[in-house]
């Protein structure tokens, strides 16, 4: 399991297009809508390319300035443990 916190910033006064936009895609739930701008989600999926793949079609969508990675939880392999490159390949996935 993969969970990813993601602050999208948005140009203001498109909130309302970009947050349904993404209420469509499977695996995101949207927790807040911020003044000038600010959409807090989550991204729940399988694995961490999913996670990224998502995230960055939400970048794309109109009205979208920017995605920031707040915070990623991922299971690891059948012993909890991470792989360091592929946390760090998605961390420089999200930076663009």
């Amino acid at each position: 399991m993969d969970i990813s916190g993601v602050l999208v910033q948005v140009v203001p006064g498109r909130e309302r297009d970009v947050v349904a936009a993404i209420r469509e895609k499977a695996g995101v739930e949207v927790h807040e809508i911020l003044s000038g701008g600010k959409v807090v989600l989550t991204i729940e999926t399988d694995t961490p390319d999913d996670a990224h793949d998502i995230a960055a079609a939400i970048r794309r969508l109109p009205g979208v300035l920017s995605t920031d990675l707040a915070f990623h939880y991922f299971d690891g392999d059948q012993n909890g443990r991470l792989d360091p490159a592929l946390v760090e390949s998605f961390i420089e996935n999200e930076r663009g």
